[in-house]
């Protein structure tokens, strides 16, 4: 057994099992579902149906054990399938197929067999289990293993992203064989009752008057001849009506077994018991009734008693009936097994590939529709007291045809009971279904403007608070004696002048020790060490102070500064370290060329009109020749589809004007709205944005040559490289 089998069912609600089969019957008779465990021995029911018996037989229950009840039916059913085993027929994966449609379309295949979704899914493990087309649903969250069934394990399994299996098994209902003892004792009442009906035979066949026998010419014959039949000895009489009543045991019990499913079947709209009585039958016994049970008290035998004897034997209508169950069951048996024959195709999940049904395969229903009026009608069949077998089975037949007919209207009015019954129950579901579509677009809509309202406010939020932080920076200028532009005191000096008029310089302590040059072979450590940024300024940095803080301090905690920094001591190891330098190869060899850094600088276009495209941060190697352009976001505002783009106008206008631009950058200190993303994706080209192809996010303009574009995130004193996808 499965461990995680065991464990599931040992944890489940349990009793003693006192054993035999005796006790299966019971849990049978009582709807069991779970599972009944004796010894070794693991028996698994479903709806009081042994679906299941592994590592040992039914015989071993003749031992004590332990019930489980299950807490929902799909427990033992899967377990029962697991144990199985089943044929793999087909694996999935959610995103190109997802659960719901294949499980809409095994259920109208009628499938039998289960889904497994458990591979790359990480949070548990999904089943779904189809018994004739029945889906049922388990699921085993997490590394405990908690357990949820039916519409909540359903949704779960639809929601998760993963590979799935489609498992056919093939399963058998076992029977509960009867105890010995109880059908001994069913074989003795079934003898016993045939007796006595075969005493009742004697006796109307006894009271018969002559006048109505002669009607029958068959009737004379018989007469004629035990009239002409020498008398018997005391002991031949006795022994000859043993012999007869052992036969009538024999011969009968199969026709009480008939008369037992008579007592089930719905009755005749017109039984006997109300047909007009017998006129002798009031008034009394017949002389002939008389001399018949006095010659059988003292041990001789009646020419009537020996004839009724003789018809009890020789009339078909047990033998019929019998065979009419018998054609039943077998019949009920073969629609059974097709059924189970066509549960275990395996439907295509695409329309175009699901093979056609064999309407050979299909039960005959007309057979065994025929085959049970006429059953019924052979059980309620009887002979009327007093009239001969002919007449009786010529008269049984308008009975019998009453008894189909009034068996087959009681079914149709149940049927059409329940059809309406689930009529109004659909109706009714409808109305809801309705309602709560109503409802659910009502608080949709509620919901929108209530976004709309909270976007507007945090906007409004956004502007004062800008303000908030200007007025305030306002008040400490003030306060320090300084002002804007200069205001206040020569030291004194804006952010924004500070940042303009600021250039940087890559500078290395020495030359003799390792470079950027050498960044796929030195020590990255070794690199930074020797790694030097120095600033040149338009003012006197030494004793300037911005937004009252000493000019190295502003610039250094500046994003634009942190930029640069990361740019070149972190990024061209992250991408050797994720094997992608080949796929931005011409930034990574860009990189190392580095040799000056402008602040809200300007790179020309067209010469001859002068026209200029500016960017927040301009990297140039040792020539002025542009390699690297950058747009910094510092608001708390996420970047627009729009501000994307002027960032691309510009650098395609930049590499349509000179050949060594390698990268384009757009950092922001908040986030990019899907519109940004949308425009990254489609400006790149080479594979797309997320391709680790030769060149990744590469943006080739119309003219001029191409350029690495990337999308950066500044958060927690961090870049995250958002674009492309490493």
């Amino acid at each position: 057994m499965h461990s995680r089998t065991v464990d599931q069912v040992r944890s489940w609600d349990s009793r003693p099992f006192a054993g035999g089969l005796g006790g299966l019957s019971e849990l049978s008779e009582r709807d069991h579902t779970g599972a009944v465990v004796a010894g070794d021995t693991w028996l698994f029911m479903l709806n009081g149906r042994v679906i299941g018996v592994f590592e040992g037989s039914l015989s071993d229950f003749e031992e004590s054990g332990t019930v489980y009840g299950a807490p929902h039916d799909s427990l033992p059913l899967l377990f029962a399938m697991q144990e199985r085993g089943g044929q793999p027929r087909a694996r999935y994966f959610t995103e190109d197929t997802p659960l719901a449609e294949a499980d809409r379309t095994l259920s109208e295949a009628n499938f039998t067999g289960y889904v497994e979704l458990s591979e790359n899914v990480l949070s548990g493990d999904y089943y779904l289990v189809y018994y004739g087309g029945t889906r049922r649903a388990a699921a085993f969250i997490g590394e405990s293993g908690r357990l949820e069934t039916g519409e909540k394990a359903y949704e779960l399994a639809a929601d998760e992203v993963g590979l799935y299996e489609v498992m056919d098994v093939s399963m058998t209902i076992t029977e509960i064989p009867e105890p010995a003892a109880t059908a001994a004792g069913t074989a003795t009442d079934t003898a016993t009752a045939t007796a006595a009906d075969s005493s009742e035979a004697t006796d109307a066949a006894v009271s018969a008057p002559d006048t109505e026998s002669n009607e029958s010419p068959a009737a004379e014959d018989q007469g004629s001849e035990e009239d002409s039949t020498p008398s018997e000895s005391p002991a031949e009489a006795e022994s000859s009506t043993s012999a007869s009543a052992s036969t009538a045991d024999g011969s009968n019990s199969t026709t009480q077994e008939a008369s037992s499913a008579d007592a089930e079947s719905p009755a005749d709209p017109e039984p006997e018991a109300e047909s007009p009585a017998d006129p002798e039958r009031e008034a009394g016994p017949s002389p002939s009734t008389g001399t018949a049970n006095a010659a059988a008290a003292e041990g001789q035998e009646a020419p009537e008693t020996g004839k009724a004897s003789t018809e009890a034997e020789s009339d078909p209508r047990s033998e019929s009936a019998v065979e009419a169950d018998a054609d039943s069951d077998l019949d009920r048996m073969f629609r059974a097994e097709a059924e189970w024959r066509r549960t275990r195709a395996i439907p295509a999940l695409d329309p175009d590939e699901t093979e056609p049904v064999d309407s050979d395969a299909e039960p005959n229903t007309s057979s065994a529709a025929t085959s049970q009026p006429a059953d019924s009608a052979g059980r309620q069949s009887s002979q009327p007291t007093g009239q001969p077998e002919s007449v009786s089975s010529t008269s049984s037949t308008p009975t019998a045809n009453r008894a189909a007919t009034g068996s087959n209207a009681g079914r149709r009015k149940k049927l059409e009971a329940a059809l309406a019954k689930r009529d109004e129950r659909i109706e009714r579901l409808e109305e809801q279904l309705q309602s709560a579509e109503s409802q659910r677009e009502s608080l949709e809509s509620e919901l929108e403007a209530a976004r709309s309202e909270r976007a507007r406010l945090e906007e409004e939020l956004a502007d004062v608070r800008s303000e908030r932080d200007d007025l305030q920076a306002r008040v400490e200028e003030l306060e320090a004696g300084g002002g804007p532009s200069g205001a206040g005191g020569p030291d004194a000096i804006d952010p924004a002048t500070a940042l303009a008029g600021t250039n940087l310089f890559v500078r290395y302590e020495s030359k003799g020790k390792p470079t950027l040059e050498a960044i796929a072979e030195a020590d990255p450590d070794a690199i930074n060490a020797n790694l030097q940024l120095e600033h040149h300024t338009q003012f006197e940095s030494e004793s300037a102070k911005v937004d009252g803080q000493p000019y190295r301090s502003y610039l250094e905690g500046t994003g634009a500064f942190r930029f640069v920094s990361w740019l070149l001591r972190e990024f061209p190891y992250e991408l050797l370290e994720l094997e992608a330098d080949s796929a931005m190869g011409e930034l990574f060899e860009a990189i190392p060329q580095i040799d000056r850094v402008e602040f809200d600088g300007s790179v020309t276009v067209d010469p001859e009109s002068g026209a200029q495209e500016e960017f927040a941060i301009v990297m140039r190697d040792r020539m002025g020749n542009p390699l690297a352009v950058a747009a910094y976001n510092e608001g708390r505002n996420p970047v627009q589809g729009e501000e994307l783009e002027t960032l691309l106008d510009g650098a395609r206008a930049v590499a349509g004007a000179v050949d060594s631009l390698a990268g384009a950058f757009y950092v922001t200190a908040s986030f990019f709205e899907p519109q940004a993303l949308e425009s990254a994706e489609s400006a790149a080209s080479s594979g797309g944005l997320f391709s680790r192809k030769e060149k990744a996010s590469y943006v080739n303009p119309d003219g001029g040559s191409g350029f690495h574009l990337g999308l950066i995130e500044d958060r927690s004193e961090a870049f995250h490289v958002t674009v492309p996808k490493l």
